[in-house]
């Protein structure tokens, strides 16, 4: 089930596609507002192909860490890795939505409490001269 706020109260409109999440993944992802490789990309790329494959409520820390951070079975939760990357994460996303995505139709945030993304269009709508 994918998870969707709307940020738009004067139009209703149907949550983001699939293809439309994953060409907003790849505008975040290329951009030079957002570290592209390495850990936040593979965390972001990880948690938005779960929820989008109808997983959302299986993202946890446990799996984080062992498919995205490559960590063995005996993970345990004392274990910062996920909970640092994830803020990291938050603020990256944070920082790309306030400089470059800013105009984006669509936000992908992940909510402190958890790491399943939330898919939201913008509302930001800018007119031209």
């Amino acid at each position: 089930m994918l998870t969707t706020v709307s940020r738009t109260s004067a139009v209703a409109k149907d949550p983001p596609a699939k293809e439309e999440i994953r060409s907003q993944l790849e505008r975040i992802i290329s951009s030079t507002e957002f570290p592209g490789s390495g850990r936040s990309a593979a965390f972001l790329r990880y948690v938005i192909e779960e929820a989008i494959a109808g997983r959302a409520t299986r993202i946890k820390g446990y799996s984080i860490a062992i498919e995205v951070f490559g960590r063995n079975e005996s993970f345990t939760q004392d274990d910062p890795v996920v909970r640092i990357e994830a803020a990291r994460l938050r603020r990256s996303l944070e920082r790309y939505y306030l400089v470059e995505g800013h105009q984006d139709p669509i936000r992908i945030d992940i909510p402190k409490g958890g790491y399943a993304p939330v898919f939201s269009w913008n509302s930001v709508v800018v007119s031209k001269p």
